[in-house]
């Protein structure tokens, strides 16, 4: 059952949504992207909601003026964008991640894509970026190797994250809000939902959110076992990842990754030796650690899923 609208912030066009889980540095700095919108800021509003961090963000809200901050107890980020969905009633609704940076653009782009009549929702590009341009680590050079590739993403997968999701109030009155009881891959489950309605998803070129790409092991084997234990969450539902659950998948485990080892060497040429040979151990045996967390999965013996 969806929550009943709070009209408290009605007259907003677009509300951008973003779920915060102790990330309250990065989330300045995407609001601080958001607050330089080539969108009027009175046709905008923001909801960031957190969602259990250990330290309550706080927002300026003389920087921040459209900013509201609300909190959901129930864990999971998807809960958390239904919270947000529900605080406010609106024609239309952006999504984001607090460690997002927008271009400038982004909403007069999405807005002005989405208002086709045609057009239920739209994915723009996704631009992963290291912390130093020049000088990715290992783990962030194998983060923007796998890369969000939004164009055959959302052409011929029919898929867009949450990281850069525009859509429409009548799209979630016909589909449903996402499915809070995943705590990855709800965005996934909601554009088959959204696909399997007729519903219609649009690449938009110019629409692009920056994202960092996972700088250390911790920040990016956390994103492996989210990742795998939100493909096992959806092994009934899902059929595209059915194969990667099964023989397949233990067999692919160990068949070595030749073609992304060559785009390693390949494709960055400006990146030292040393690096590449790092990022092309951990490419092989990060595919371990993702069958060896569905395995896990699979013997009951993870209670909970990861979350970001």
């Amino acid at each position: 059952m969806q929550p009943s609208k709070n009209k408290s912030l009605e007259g907003i066009e677009i509300a951008v949504i973003i779920p915060c889980f102790n990330d309250v540095d990065r989330l300045n700095l995407c609001l601080d992207a958001l607050s330089k919108q080539t969108l009027n800021s009175q046709k905008f509003t923001v909801i960031v909601v957190d969602n259990g961090s250990d330290i309550y963000p706080t927002v300026a809200t003389d920087l921040y003026p459209n900013v509201h901050l609300l909190s959901e107890s129930k864990p999971g980020s998807y809960n958390a964008r239904n919270k947000g969905i529900a605080s406010i009633e609106s024609e239309f609704y952006a999504f984001t991640d607090a460690d997002c940076i927008p271009e400038k653009t982004w909403l007069e782009e999405s807005l002005n894509a989405v208002k086709n009549q045609e057009i239920d929702a739209i994915g723009g590009p996704i631009h992963l970026f290291s912390i130093k341009e020049d000088a990715p680590t290992p783990f962030e050079l194998l983060d923007i190797l796998s890369g969000f590739q939004q164009h055959k993403s959302v052409k011929k997968l029919l898929y867009t994250p949450t990281a850069n999701l525009v859509t429409k109030s009548k799209t979630f009155e016909k589909i449903g809000y996402f499915n809070g009881s995943l705590m990855s891959g709800g965005d996934k489950e909601w554009c088959q939902r959204l696909n399997n309605s007729g519903g219609t998803l649009l690449y938009v070129q110019n629409a692009t959110v920056n994202h960092p790409a996972r700088a250390s092991a911790i920040e990016y084997y956390t994103k492996i076992r989210r990742l795998a234990h939100g493909m096992w969450a959806r092994k009934n539902t899902d059929p595209t990842i059915k194969s990667y659950l099964g023989i397949k998948g233990l067999v692919s485990c160990i068949t070595p990754p030749i073609n992304r080892w060559k785009s390693i060497f390949n494709d960055f040429p400006d990146i030292p030796l040393s690096t590449k040979i790092k990022a092309a151990f951990y490419l092989y045996t990060v595919k371990f650690y993702s069958q060896y967390q569905i395995q896990l999965c699979r013997f009951g013996l993870i209670k909970i899923a990861e979350r970001k």
